[in-house]
């Protein structure tokens, strides 16, 4: 029997990922565009994934459109596990509150 979840909120209790560059400065860089650009770009569809109301492929297809350029896709593997590694906890969290 489940008595209970623990959340951790990045690095309340477990060591945050101290990477150098945000998922949109990589991307920013990998498609030679201006960072504030692709990061206006990304950050206009991410509350909505994660808000469960777009999907992953809804996700990278809009950022694709919007930037006019294809995502590389060993790319793109890279940067979903590290959303997913890393915002986890708010996939959890969705599927919690579906239940």
């Amino acid at each position: 029997m489940i008595r209970g979840f623990l959340f951790d909120y990045d690095g309340v209790m477990t060591r945050s990922n101290d990477a150098k560059y945000t998922p949109p400065e990589k991307l920013a860089t990998t498609l030679n565009m201006p960072k504030d650009k692709v990061n206006d770009i990304f950050m206009s569809v991410w509350p909505d994934y994660l808000r469960g109301r777009i999907t992953d492929e809804t996700l990278w297809k809009t950022i694709e459109r919007r930037t006019g350029q294809v995502i590389p896709s060993g790319f793109l593997r890279m940067l979903r596990l590290r959303l997913n590694v890393r915002y986890g906890k708010v996939v959890a969290t969705k599927a919690l509150i579906s239940l």
